[in-house]
């Protein structure tokens, strides 16, 4: 049986992260990749797939059985709209859009077209945690009242990375919602945001959702650091996030000594 064919939209890290892990598979191979940037192109030039300056066109010179989306989180939605539109199933990066609404239209506009749609949850795969997970399903642990969970990377992003990901509560606290849904069996009903510091450059004007519909804590400009808790039926979970500094287990700098106690992991 011939190799699975995708389309690589965006070859970016993300994207060429997905390159790496797919060079070795005899299942899929990246048939094509769509990459506005010259730099980026050029960057993946040598992996043997044809490369293109757009989605559309793409979409119509390439032969291909499904898409993966790694483009940056703003431009997810009109790319699930456009693939889906052409009738081929699609892998997106986490998150699927800026909002819940952007979520949403997305999961509409796959299923008008009767396509598949799924969100890079990588977790839900990894053995550990599915081990985890059906330990929990069968009662090994007993009932669950608390998950804590912690994320870090080696550096903080880029203020262009963060102009377009949402910050880092959306690009990497999606995870952390999806996990402990999947994890408990059980779905949130409150939230509650605790945010304080100062935005570093580019995040206070990443979030275009209405004010209303977040709290003025929770606004882009304050989270140096910022602690969310989702209580649901039976459980609580308290999740951390702040932005990865100097004392990040994978750095070697030591921090200032005032500035030790802001700093925390991510993933």
């Amino acid at each position: 049986m011939p190799p699975f064919g995708i389309g690589l939209i965006g070859a970016g890290r993300m994207g060429r992260t997905h390159l790496r892990a797919l060079a070795g598979s005899d299942a899929v191979k990246v048939a094509a990749i769509a990459e506005m940037s010259p730099a980026a192109r050029e960057a993946v030039a040598a992996t043997g797939a044809a490369v293109y300056e757009s989605v559309a066109e793409m979409l119509d010179r390439a032969t291909l059985d499904g898409v993966l989306i790694a483009a940056p989180t703003d431009q997810h939605g009109a790319i699930i709209a456009e693939v889906a539109a052409r009738g081929l199933p699609v892998l997106c990066e986490k998150p699927c859009g800026l909002t819940a609404a952007a979520a949403q239209a997305s999961a509409q506009a796959a299923a008008a077209a009767g396509v598949p749609l799924q969100v890079a949850y990588w977790r839900r795969f990894v053995p550990g945690l599915r081990q985890l997970h059906d330990r929990i399903a069968a009662g090994e642990l007993g009932v669950i009242h608390l998950v804590t969970c912690y994320q870090w990377d080696e550096r903080p992003p880029s203020p262009v990375f963060r102009a377009h990901s949402g910050g880092i509560a959306i690009d990497m606290g999606v995870h952390e919602f999806d996990q402990l849904r999947w994890l408990t069996g059980q779905d949130i009903a409150g939230l509650a945001v605790v945010a304080s510091g100062s935005a570093p450059d580019g995040i206070a004007d990443v979030i275009d959702a209405p004010d209303h519909e977040r709290s003025p804590r929770a606004r882009p400009s304050r989270w140096r650091r910022l602690v969310r808790r989702a209580h649901w039926d039976r459980t609580a979970c308290d999740t951390r996030r702040v932005r990865s500094g100097p004392s990040s287990p994978r750095c070697n700098r030591r921090p200032p000594a005032k500035s030790a106690r802001r700093v925390a992991p991510r993933e």
